[in-house]
């Protein structure tokens, strides 16, 4: 399956393509990291069932999406998509902690000036 997806400047576009055969999920992306074979934050994306990515949200391509989601749903690849989301979301509750944390302690650090 073949989506269109939105870069981070809300302009580009670029193309995914994951391919399900046999339980195995293959994807790539024509953005640089994607070009060198790096997994990319489009794929994740795609694979993870994010609509907000899409290039062009319409119901069609939000249906092949589904469709596409509910084809990995029993494969060791959603699994690892799963882990690698809470994990990302684990990481940013930590960065919202870390920045409270510092700001409580510049704030006390210029009291004590």
């Amino acid at each position: 399956m073949y989506f269109e997806v939105l870069g981070s400047d809300g302009s580009t576009v670029y193309n995914v393509m994951v391919g399900v055969n046999g339980g195995k999920v293959r994807a790539s992306c024509t953005c640089k990291a994607g070009e060198l074979g790096k997994l990319c934050k489009h794929q994740i994306g795609i694979l993870s069932g994010q609509a907000d990515l899409l290039a062009s949200p319409n119901n069609e391509v939000k249906g092949e999406l589904n469709n596409l989601v509910t084809q990995i749903a029993d494969t060791e690849c959603a699994n690892y998509v799963a882990e690698m989301l809470a994990a990302d979301a684990e990481m940013n509750e930590l960065k919202r902690r870390l920045g409270r944390a510092k700001r409580n302690l510049e704030k006390t650090l210029k009291q004590h000036l």
